[in-house]
């Protein structure tokens, strides 16, 4: 296997040890971000939002930047 072909299948599959989420959400779509995080109430909308939508594995590349975790096989629960 190729690592391009480790890297899709990584990406593609579903998996209990690894999680992909995107690092910005929904919200980098708004042109006035900025102005809406300053407001409290579209803030909670927006925070609301990329809550619902961050562990939906299919809309994992959302974003342009991706925030990857795993747990190695074999590794006592919770070791860093």
């Amino acid at each position: 296997m190729t690592a391009d072909e480790a890297a899709l299948r990584a990406y593609y599959e579903r998996d209990e040890e690894r999680d992909l989420v995107s690092v910005e959400g929904p919200g980098i779509m708004l042109p006035d971000l900025d102005a809406r995080m300053a407001d409290p109430a579209d803030r909670t909308a927006i925070l609301d939002g990329a809550r619902a939508l961050e562990r939906v594995p299919e809309l994992a590349g959302f974003g342009p930047h991706l925030l990857a975790t795993a747990v190695r096989p074999g590794s006592p629960a919770g070791a860093m």
